[in-house]
């Protein structure tokens, strides 16, 4: 009987994540046994500490099996990633309590600007790698 692949579902906002996540993202980590889904804001909303949750929560309980890893990567533009990145945190953390104590691990990554875009998947595909 062949085992299921572990699922990573990631949480994105921006044009450029919106049209390339999918396709780099499903080819870099099917190489290395994980099953991906990107999700976005529906109409193109902001992503914001609530609406990453809502999405984590509907990408959590529509997938079978369970998601192990969830990415939240957000769009910080011109301001300072790690401040973006740790106020994302601050806000997911309380709302996602209840899927972490399943065993869910919630990673939030920062990326500036549009050519952090393109190395985005490199940097996701070794932090999953690394920390499963």
């Amino acid at each position: 009987m062949d085992l299921l692949p572990p699922v990573v579902l990631i949480i994105a906002s921006g044009h450029t994540e919106y049209e390339a996540l999918p396709l780099l993202l499903r080819d870099s980590l099917n190489d290395i046994g994980r099953r991906v889904d990107v999700r976005f804001p529906p109409n193109h909303r902001r992503l914001d500490a609530p609406m990453a949750a809502r999405l984590v929560k509907a990408g959590y309980w529509s997938l079978y099996p369970r998601p192990q890893k969830a990415v939240v990567v957000v769009d910080c533009d011109a301001a300072a990633p790690l401040e973006v990145a740790a106020r994302m945190t601050e806000g997911v953390r309380p709302l996602l309590a209840d899927l972490t104590n399943r065993g869910l691990r919630v990673l939030v990554a920062a990326a500036k600007w549009h050519l952090s875009g393109a190395l985005l998947p490199i940097l996701i595909r070794s932090t999953i790698r690394s920390s499963i």
